[in-house]
């Protein structure tokens, strides 16, 4: 295979946004840190296909002592490259740092990151494999800063924005993206929630080795319905329908996900989960999330 060969040169992983009720849970946690935690070890597994050819899985498994420092590893394979990392993450209330070293390309990175008053800002140095899921890319480095904000509208309702600038061998990339939950209704044990969201990105130098035009976008409408359950269990639909207005492409997303106590899994079907966007398209992540405390 030639150098510039890669898995998948279409394809790039988003920077994910963070859902309202995820950001709920952790403005709960944080309110929680004057109570004293518990150990924790968890098992988290993640899988991509597309019709592209890209096919690849991640599996970690995290240590945690609450309120000090979480261990953690995380084996990445496909079926053209296998790499790992590992690293320690220290955190005290408010503030979160974490060092971590790259198995395969032998290089260091690091994650950081300061809250206060609903305002995040995260500092990271990492391989680029894991952004842009390309062979070729694992010899580059992404170093990225970025701000987000968090406003509670109402019980049910927020607005989620986020500003990234990223900074690569010869690219740079800067990413605005929100996620505004304007409309709430309960019935019952069923909560309905309409929702807008949206991510831009700019580059300055399309690159052969990653999808990376001018720039890209994707605006989407949905229809997020929970469904709270006994034993303290909830499933999450949703359905999503946008466009791409630079591309020119009509989107879609549908999304299962069930949850029960400490364990949570969940599958994406989507066209718009990467910038190879459109009709022809088509893509399907699953997450699962497990684990026990003591």
């Amino acid at each position: 295979m030639k150098e510039v060969e890669v898995l998948n040169t279409t394809y790039l992983q988003k920077a994910k946004k963070v859902s309202i009720l995820l950001q709920q849970d952790k403005q709960k946690r944080q309110a929680d840190n004057k109570i004293p935690k518990n150990n924790a070890l968890q098992y988290r597994f993640y899988m991509l296909n597309d019709n592209q050819g890209t096919h690849f899985t991640t599996s970690t498994l995290i240590l945690k002592k609450e309120r000090l420092w979480t261990i953690f590893s995380q084996a990445y394979l496909n079926k053209e490259l296998e790499t790992s990392y590992g690293g320690l993450r220290l955190w005290y209330n408010n503030i979160k740092g974490l060092l971590l070293y790259d198995q395969k390309e032998k290089s260091i990175g690091f994650d950081f990151e300061y809250q206060y008053d609903n305002f995040t800002l995260s500092l990271q140095r990492k391989n680029l494999i894991y952004s842009k899921q390309t062979k070729c890319s694992a010899k580059e480095m992404n170093n990225r800063i970025a701000l987000s904000h968090y406003l509670q509208l109402s019980p049910f309702r927020g607005l989620w924005y986020s500003l990234a600038y990223e900074k690569m061998k010869k690219n740079s990339a800067f990413t605005p993206q929100f996620d505004w939950e304007y409309y709430a209704r309960k019935y019952k044990n069923i909560l309905f929630v309409l929702d807008m969201n949206g991510w831009y990105q700019f580059n300055t130098t399309p690159n052969k080795c990653y999808y990376s035009p001018q720039k890209t976008d994707s605006t989407l409408l949905a229809l997020r319905s929970y469904v709270q359950l006994p034993k303290q269990s909830q499933i999450r639909i949703e359905i999503a329908k946008g466009y791409s207005f630079w591309e020119k492409n009509s989107l879609y997303s549908y999304l299962l996900e069930y949850r029960y106590k400490n364990m949570n899994a969940r599958c994406n079907w989507s066209n718009a989960s990467s910038n190879n966007q459109g009709s022809n398209y088509k893509s399907i992540e699953c997450r699962l999330e497990m684990g026990v405390s003591w």
